[in-house]
This record gives C-alpha cells, sequence and structure tokens, in this order.
C-alpha cells in the first residue's frame, strides 16, 4: 500500500505505526491523508473522508469503476 501511494506523489511520514501524507484527492495543506501498511488500508480523515484498500486507491487515483 505505501509504494502505491508513493507511486503517486505523495510524501508519507511515520506517525506511529502508520504513515501520513496530504490527501492527493482534494486542496490539502496539513497532512490528513492515514495509511495502514499493516492492514493495507487507507484513509483521508480531511475533506474528501475517501478510503479503503488498495483497489479503492487505483479506482480513486485513476478515475475508474470496478
Amino acid at each position: 500500500m505505501q509504494r502505491l501511494v508513493e507511486g503517486c506523489g505523495v510524501v508519507l511520514r511515520q506517525h506511529g505505526k502508520d504513515l501520513a501524507g496530504c490527501c492527493p484527492f482534494h486542496d490539502d495543506d496539513s497532512p490528513s491523508l492515514v495509511v495502514t501498511p499493516a492492514k493495507k488500508l487507507w484513509h483521508c480523515l480531511g475533506a474528501c473522508g475517501r478510503g479503503g484498500g488498495p483497489v479503492d486507491w487505483v479506482m480513486t487515483a485513476q478515475g475508474v469503476s470496478f
């Protein structure tokens, strides 16, 4: 999950057991994107509130449906 998110240009920093970075899906000035590598999940705590697993990330980043 970490490599997938970083592959989209998101800089992630360690935040406890999770990783945090700025969400690329909305205008984000402070890190609101949380990636949990152990569970292979991501969630935006900011304006868009999106989240899910690796397939959800690709669908959102690419703008495609399942």
